[in-house]
């Protein structure tokens, strides 16, 4: 078995099965009672969010969901942050625009929309790590995700964000049919933040 990523709640294993297992970690901080149903909560919550999606989207499918781990398909390709550029900008980020107006559409907010989340694999644009996800049918939900992304491109891609950005509202709005009522909180959003760093 090999370590192929660690976050600040869980290890991802590339087991012998070609799997790779999500385990959450225990937290020394927190009650052991308190620190196992959270682990188990979220655990079984990020499976079944997958599960749902896996229906119709392109994300890892699962299996054998225990207490704070399950086993999910290995999507061997390359982050999207590592091919994005102004050539592929427009492609990529309004196919990104599509897939998240269909995971709102399911009622399902990301929570870590990043260009590093999403996996280019033989032309195609898997999501992944929903390991902040959550269901929800708020605008400012849907709105909060669309700005974590928007600045996420700002940060890691300041040269092409606007670029990219135009490119994933328009794929957003292709499949998403109350895309203005969204926009118009990510508006909302955005001016908040600015008002907070003056």
């Amino acid at each position: 078995m090999t370590l192929i990523a660690r976050g600040a709640e869980a290890e991802l294993i590339l087991n012998d099965t070609g799997m790779v297992t999500k385990f959450r970690r225990p937290k020394d901080y927190r009650l052991e009672v308190i620190d196992l149903s959270l682990r188990k909560r979220r655990t079984k919550s990020e499976f079944n969010i997958l599960k749902k999606l896996s229906l119709d989207l392109n994300v890892p499918t699962v299996d054998n969901l225990a207490e704070a781990s399950f086993d999910m398909e290995y999507i061997d390709g390359n982050r999207v942050r590592d091919e994005l550029n102004a050539e592929t900008a427009k492609k990529l980020c309004e196919k990104i625009g599509a897939i998240v107006g269909k995971i709102h559409g399911k009622g399902i907010i990301h929570g870590d929309l990043t260009t590093s989340n999403f996996i280019l694999k033989q032309g195609t644009v898997y999501t992944i790590d929903f390991g902040l996800s959550f269901y929800s049918e708020k605008y400012e939900d849907r709105a909060v995700d669309i700005h974590l992304f928007y600045q996420a491109l700002k940060s890691s891609h300041c040269e092409i964000a606007e670029k990219c950005f135009d490119s994933f509202t328009r794929g957003y709005k292709k499949v998403f049919t109350e895309y203005k009522t969204v926009y118009d909180r990510f508006l909302k959003v955005e001016e908040r933040g600015r008002n907070k760093t003056k």
